[in-house]
């Protein structure tokens, strides 16, 4: 019944379990490591001054 019998069809059962095993423990894991990262790269980046391309490329001699 399903072709449960078949070697394959268990060996696919299996890496779904396993699948969903690893992914389960990996959010679980990782769930808010990113939070800490993006928080420090946003206080970084309000620490720096704001430049802008315009007012670089209006500062450029011109060669006539």
């Amino acid at each position: 019944m399903f072709g449960i019998s078949d070697p394959g069809i268990w060996l696919a059962y299996l890496l779904e379990i396993l699948c969903l095993v690893f992914g389960a423990w990996y959010g679980i894991k990782y769930w808010n490591q990113d939070d800490d990262i993006d928080s420090s790269r946003q206080a970084a980046d309000i620490l720096k001054p704001k430049t802008s391309k315009s007012t670089k490329s209006a500062n450029k001699p011109t060669h006539n």
